[in-house]
């Protein structure tokens, strides 16, 4: 039987629950320390307040926004979706909106987002160091705002609906509800920034438009005129003139000819009237004569005289006779008279006639003028209808710009959201709740005890002690020698330490003389054939871990005096990929700038570097990144304005390799050429690999050596050998 069973066989659970209640010290004293730790957590966390503002994604379009008027009936034609909504949140989200936040609040002067102006104690400065923390000097007041702001903020879609929630999470409830509703309200009025930005362009785009346009209607409205006054084609109230004559001769002749008819027609009459009846008493224009009036008159009067005569004398007396011949005198006067008339009828409508017949000829004259003129007016009107058309277009033109210039205010454009709900101040912290945390910290600080009561109880029970079971011993750790492989296989010249004195040379490094054979190089010690690059770097890196493993040394610099700067980024990169390669992490820091760095090799597309991170620009997590062609992390230098950043830079590298150490184990610094700009970057390392021209090796050796005197810097002296042969090496060394 084995002792498991022996033990379940001689135990039971009233046994067991018996005797772990008989440890009720046990049981007690966690409780009370859980509700201990608890009451601890709740004084160490400050109460965090939290409020949510809302706000909706929608069409806010009217027809009454629109230059052509409501009568159009359009509203924009577009509906929120799901993909709007998102792409909406992550504008939210978006470093602009957090920064104007943080200019609109001041949050970069309130200690609470600005980690700077806020003590953080001898943890903090440890957990900062451990890099568990971000480092809050590496970042500039905005920007750290910014960060924390993010943090704080929660910006999620409501479900089934285009409302965008914003929860911001603060110390102070105040705070708390004034960056949601700053978050919720610079993202409307950014809505319709982005409309007034885009009435902004038409209106430019219009004013250049009128421009043109009100020179070109001047001038085809001018070339209108001149080729009018060029072609007679003059116009008068109604038409032209030419047509206004026409009009009016017309209007003469139909006068002249019915003048004619209507005299020849009465001249008829009266010589009608004259032959059937020898009078002409019923013609209205015989009677209107005033001499045929006269001459009636006498005709009456002879007449009454020839009628008294014949009731006294008989026909042949005297006076009858005369009677009678006065009044035939009379009436031969009348017909005279009559004749007369007919003549000055007749001539009238023979001048008629004649005015008639010249009005015609003149007619015709203007209407072969007319016919010329209706050819001109073709080509008059084209070149109205372009004026007309100019002229139309520029009062449409007009019309926009003056509605553009009318919603030129920021506040009149409809944008595509607005807040339907804005963040309160909560009057109750959401974390921590005191009642839960002790709560749970008692619950568990009982669990606990039970369990160990539990276990303590199992642990008692004479079973176990009876059957004489022992707990297993460890193995014991046998030491072993390091692995003879890493042992560094460098040749020096005479028998040192692992580093040798400055003004040694350790070995010679076959240079490369331009960019092309350095890619080359390093694409060889990367495949399988015999490569001289891939064999020296690989003792250096040996070296270096060895360094690392047996006296904690963990940065190390590489620079060059005297040879081309990219020798420098190609050694240092060789050396970092076989660091690598023996399951040590690497991180390669390129110092040099980009004509001479490691990420030409390397093939990385544009991005954030040193200079970004130190600018607050960017964090670590966008500035590192992985080479492609080993487990080699890799950080660029960067965009560097001038001297004062490099300044800057160089002065924040002992903060950012202090971060850098608690991560990685080996940390290699490409210098590239060995200015005086980047000394205190070597003076600060660990140890330094130094290449040289062999014509200027004295020249290293002493500046090797000063490097050596003003730190602990150890120095090792390499060759750059141009002559491309395999490494020459003086003297073996352990």
């Amino acid at each position: 039987m084995s002792i498991s069973s022996e033990v379940n066989e001689g135990m039971s659970i009233a046994q067991l629950l018996r005797g772990m209640f008989q440890r009720k010290l046990l049981i007690a004293v966690p409780p009370l320390v859980g509700i201990a730790l608890g009451a601890a957590f709740l004084m160490a966390n400050k109460p965090r307040y939290i409020a949510e503002a809302q706000v909706i994604i929608e069409n806010q379009f009217t027809p009454f926004d629109k230059t052509i008027g409501p009568a159009d009936g359009s509203t924009g034609g577009w509906q929120p979706s799901d993909h709007m909504v998102s792409s909406q949140v992550s504008a939210m989200k978006s470093e602009d909106i957090a920064a104007r936040v943080v200019d609109q609040l001041a949050l970069d002067t309130n200690p609470e987002y600005n980690a700077n102006l806020r003590s953080h104690g001898t943890l903090g400065k440890v957990v900062i160091a451990l890099g568990f923390r971000d480092d809050p000097a590496l970042y500039t007041p905005k920007a750290l705002a910014a960060k924390t702001l993010a943090a704080d903020l929660t910006i999620y879609p409501i479900p089934d609906s285009n409302v965008i929630g914003i929860k911001s999470t603060a110390g102070e409830p105040v705070a708390a509800a004034a960056a949601a509703n700053a978050i919720a309200e610079t993202y409307v009025l950014s809505t319709r920034e982005a409309g007034a930005s885009s009435t902004d362009r038409a209106r430019d785009w219009l004013a250049k438009q009128i421009e043109g346009l009100r020179a070109k209607v001047a001038e085809s409205e001018l070339a209108v005129e001149r080729y009018r006054a060029d072609a007679g084609l003059i116009r008068g109230s109604t038409a032209t003139l030419g047509v206004q004559q026409i009009s009016e001769l017309n209007t003469q002749i139909g006068i002249a000819q019915n003048a004619k008819i209507d005299a020849q027609t009465k001249a008829d009459a009266i010589q009608r009237m004259l032959k059937a009846r020898g009078d002409v008493n019923s013609s209205a224009e015989v009677l209107s004569s005033p001499s045929l009036q006269r001459l009636k008159d006498e005709q009456v009067a002879a007449a009454r005289e020839l009628t008294q005569a014949s009731a006294t004398y008989l026909p042949s007396h005297p006076k009858m006779i005369a009677a009678k011949n006065h009044l035939d005198a009379v009436n031969n006067q009348i017909k005279v008279e009559a004749q007369r008339v007919v003549d000055s009828l007749q001539a009238q409508a023979l001048l008629a006639d004649e005015r008639a017949n010249s009005l015609n000829e003149e007619l015709q004259k203007l209407k072969t003028n007319e016919t010329k003129a209706n050819f001109s007016d073709v080509r008059l009107q084209a070149l109205q209808r372009e004026a007309e058309a100019n002229r139309t277009l520029l009062q449409s033109m007009l019309g926009r710009y003056a509605d553009a210039n009318a919603r030129q205010d920021t506040s009149l454009q409809p944008g595509f959201a607005r807040i339907i709900q804005k963040a309160v101040a909560p009057a109750a912290p959401y974390f921590p709740k005191s009642g839960p945390t002790l709560l749970l910290a008692g619950f568990a600080g009982l669990l606990l005890g039970l369990g160990l009561a539990f276990v303590m109880e199992v642990l008692a029970q004479p079973l176990l002690v009876a059957t004489g079971v022992k707990r297993r011993e460890p193995e014991a750790v046998i030491a072993r020698a390091p692995d003879e492989t890493f042992i560094p296989q460098l040749h020096f010249q005479e028998p040192a330490p692992v580093v040798l004195p400055a003004t040694t040379p350790v070995a010679e490094i076959t240079a490369a003389s331009n960019i092309a054979e350095a890619t080359a190089m390093l694409d060889g010690a990367l495949s399988t054939g015999p490569s001289p690059l891939r064999e020296q770097t690989a003792k250096i890196a040996q070296s270096l871990e060895l360094l690392a493993r047996e006296s904690g040394m963990k940065s190390f610099a590489c620079a060059v005096i005297g040879s081309p700067a990219f020798n420098s980024a190609m050694v240092a990169l060789a050396t970092a990929r076989n660091m690598s390669a023996l399951g040590k992490r690497v991180m390669l820091v390129d110092l040099a700038t980009r004509a001479a760095s490691a990420e030409q090799f390397i093939g990385l597309a544009a991005g954030p570097g040193l200079s970004d991170l130190v600018a607050g620009k960017a964090d670590f997590t966008k500035s590192v990144v992985r080479d492609q062609r080993s487990k080699l992390h890799f950080v660029r230098l960067g965009e560097v304005s001038g001297p004062a950043q490099e300044e800057l830079i160089v002065s924040r590298l002992p903060a950012i390799a202090a971060a850098l150490r608690t991560v990685y184990d080996i940390i290699v610094f490409n210098v590239g050429d060995a200015r005086p700009a980047i000394v205190q970057v070597m003076v600060n390392v660990d140890a330094n690999l130094l290449l040289a021209s062999p014509s200027r090796l004295e020249e290293a050796a002493s500046a090797a050596k000063a490097i050596e005197e003003a730190g602990t810097t150890k120095t090792m002296l390499f060759t750059m050998d141009d002559s491309h042969t395999a490494p020459v090496l003086t003297k073996a060394s352990a």
